[in-house]
């Protein structure tokens, strides 16, 4: 067997977990995922990624309030590093994998929160051609993903976003920024309902 490496692990409050990590499946580095049901026990490993043509790298999970779950990971398309994402629905198992994101240029460090709906929230920076921006996107639960927003000015390079969202839906992302001789804390926020 080969090496699994970054692994995450997210854990619901009745105990049930996820762990997710990276490994070579042959061809590539893919995504697996391996469910714990508290009381019972480890599920089979599943790989949550299906395109062996470029690698993927960097899982991240979170855990929703019904038995479900949501990871993303970065993936190379040939030319730049996309986010992708699937999710894991109580009783019914893993979808397909779904892109998080559909710049045309290369995404960066990203963080991956969800509420207890099922509704997720990803936040990272894609590299302009000028600047690291702070992006953001929504995946509202039974839908899917909405088209990514720009929530930084885009006058310095962001980096290492941290994303937490809570039970009504609200997001909060912080992220850092060098200013010239600090980093500096940015935060930006989204009301359910509002926007």
């Amino acid at each position: 067997a080969d090496s699994a490496t970054a692994p995450e692990l997210a854990v619901a409050p009745n105990g049930d977990a996820f762990a997710v990590w990276e490994q070579w499946d042959g061809v590539q580095h893919s995504i697996f995922a391996c469910r714990y049901a508290a009381g019972e026990g480890w599920d089979a490993v599943e790989r949550v990624e299906t395109n062996d043509t470029h690698m993927a790298t960097n899982p991240a999970v979170a855990v929703d309030g019904q038995g479900g779950a949501m990871v993303a990971w970065v993936q190379f398309d040939g030319m730049n590093f996309d986010l992708w994402s699937n999710r894991y629905v109580a009783g019914v198992g893993w979808g397909s994998p779904e892109l998080a994101e559909d710049y045309a240029d290369t995404v960066g460090t990203f963080s991956l929160d969800v509420d207890a709906s099922g509704n997720a929230t990803v936040a990272f920076w894609r590299y302009d051609g000028f600047h690291q921006v702070m992006c953001a996107n929504r995946y509202v639960a039974d839908e899917g993903w909405g088209s990514p927003e720009q929530i930084a000015d885009g006058v310095g390079d962001d980096d290492y976003p941290s994303v937490g969202m809570d039970g009504a839906g609200n997001v909060v992302v912080v992220w850092q920024r060098y200013g010239g001789s600090l980093w500096d804390l940015w935060s930006n926020a989204y009301v359910a309902g509002e926007g």
